[in-house]
């Protein structure tokens, strides 16, 4: 297994899901800094194309899906998630499908990329780009979309 670099991250994701200890191993990303890097093929049905990729390492945790990734950090974002608490109720709530990603469309054209809660799927999605149609992608294929 890989050292958990500058951050305690692996010790609540293992204890989460431990089956993926064995899939972490350590990277020199672009900048030459030590990453911790997990890859986890989504199901079949998921059909999100990459599957759950998670990297820490500098002090900042990343979390992806398919086209979407969000970052983890020791600063309040907007929605006021904070670094590995954040992180790891993010990664939850995909594998829980209690949140999907979402790839927003001007037509043909992919302009921005969000997440949803799906128990509101009605709820409308923020975007500051013009958008008339959006893919839905849940980790187990529950509330893929495509309208």
């Amino acid at each position: 297994m890989a050292k958990d670099s500058d951050s305690n991250f692996g010790e609540p994701l293992f204890a989460a899901f431990p089956e993926w200890r064995a899939l972490a191993r350590r990277e020199v990303n672009g900048c030459g800094e030590e990453m911790v890097v997990i890859d986890v093929s989504a199901p079949a049905a998921a059909d999100v194309g990459e599957g759950l990729w998670i990297t820490w390492g500098d002090g900042e945790i990343t979390v992806g899906l398919g086209d979407y990734h969000r970052h983890f950090e020791g600063w309040l974002s907007d929605d006021s998630w904070l670094g590995e608490t954040g992180a790891l109720e993010f990664v939850q709530g995909i594998v829980d499908e209690r949140l999907a990603v979402v790839t927003l469309f001007d037509d043909d054209k992919a302009v921005a990329y969000t997440t949803m809660d799906t128990g509101a799927p009605d709820r409308p999605v923020d975007s500051p780009h013009p958008y008339n149609r959006m893919r839905v992608r849940s980790w187990n294929g529950t509330f893929d979309a495509d309208p």
